[in-house]
């Protein structure tokens, strides 16, 4: 069993990957942290590909953006993504989201 290092908190919002040929696909956030998310997509995925992401969260505009993710399982329609490059500005917005959706589950 694989511990995560950052908490998961369900979500449900839509995103846009970009595959390597530049083609996108949309998606739906299933589950979010500060360093990856689980999607749905019926993009055919598997583990080590590369995707960019536009994480379209509710009350960010625009949408939050991950360079390169890094698909680490899939089962099915869903898949893992670990964000391994990202803008320390992006980065900073995705944190701050995350704070958000934590600190709404204390209340």
């Amino acid at each position: 069993m694989i511990l995560r290092k950052e908490q998961r908190f369900p979500v449900s919002f839509h995103a846009v990957l970009t595959s390597i040929k530049a083609h996108e696909h949309a998606g739906m956030v299933l589950d979010l942290s500060s360093s990856g998310c689980r999607v749905n997509s019926r993009l055919s995925v598997f583990t080590g590909m590369q995707l960019g992401l536009r994480l379209h969260l509710p009350g960010q505009d625009p949408p939050i953006r991950v360079d390169r993710g890094t698909v680490r399982w899939c089962r099915g329609e869903e898949f893992g993504v670990q964000f391994t490059e990202i803008t320390s500005h992006e980065n900073s917005r995705l944190r701050a989201a995350v704070q958000a959706l934590k600190n709404s589950l204390r209340t």
